[in-house]
């Protein structure tokens, strides 16, 4: 469901036109990409670079859409969002939420915050059904580790949450 780092939290479909722009008519491209991509592709669609200043989480998607390549355009996506958090390398996805989270419809905002820890093999199962997190313990260190790496380059976030004026 919307709200949430699960699959129907974040799987959208993500179209793109650019008429005469060099894209094979009804390309697609089937790995994952993020909004972050955006940006940069833009800039690079446009002919201009980045000078100085942050860098993008996001990458140039034209040589994906050009079918100048066929390599993943990321080697993992991570995500934040309130007290959730999830990490995605190839079809391996890790979920971390917290069973009070008041973001997440359902939940019980009475409960002490519980953490829920959900490790997902999105080949096998793409409805996030079945958790693998007790038995591939070493694929939890792995994307915890991703993850860890990538957020210490992230600001804290600037709202609450939990605050009644959000």
């Amino acid at each position: 469901m919307k709200g949430t780092l699960f699959e129907g939290g974040i799987r959208v479909p993500f179209l793109m036109q650019w008429p005469g722009g060099g894209f094979p008519a009804g390309r697609s491209v089937t790995v994952p990409v993020s909004s972050l991509d955006i940006l940069p592709t833009a800039l690079a669609a446009a002919g201009l670079s980045p000078k100085g200043g942050p860098t993008f989480d996001g990458v140039n998607l034209l040589p994906y859409l050009r079918g100048e390549t066929n390599q993943p355009p990321h080697d993992f996506l991570c995500w934040r969002y309130g007290r959730q958090l999830a990490v995605r390398q190839g079809n391996w996805k890790l979920v971390r939420a917290e069973e009070s989270d008041p973001n997440i419809p359902g939940s019980d905002p009475e409960k002490e915050p519980t953490p829920a820890l959900g490790l997902y093999d999105l080949a096998q199962d793409p409805g996030e059904t079945r958790n693998l997190a007790e038995t591939r313990k070493e694929k939890v260190e792995t994307l915890q580790s991703i993850w860890n790496r990538w957020n210490r380059n992230n600001r804290p976030a600037a709202w609450h949450y939990n605050s009644p004026t959000n």
